[in-house]
């Protein structure tokens, strides 16, 4: 891991020819990706186009209470006034 963005794998002079040359990446043909030419490994079943089954729940997440969550200091929240 790189902290510095512009550091990162992908981000250098060569940019994403860093990662399709990647040794990591060989047995991936990079043409027929891009043209979708590659068949994909497995297809979801969905039952509509609005079937989010395969994903996880957060609905736990939505029923939280605001009371566990840290609150902004009046500074911290005057640096996101006019959002």
């Amino acid at each position: 891991i790189v902290r510095r963005q512009s550091n990162r794998f992908g981000c250098l002079a060569r940019g994403e020819m860093d990662i399709r040359d990647h040794s990591w990446f060989s047995a991936i043909q990079t043409e027929k990706l891009l043209n979708k030419k590659i068949e994909a490994p497995w297809i979801p079943q969905i039952k509509d186009p609005l079937d989010s089954s395969y994903f996880d729940s957060y609905s736990h997440l939505e029923n939280e209470s605001s009371g566990n969550k840290p609150r902004l200091s009046s500074q911290q929240q005057e640096l996101f006034s006019g959002f």
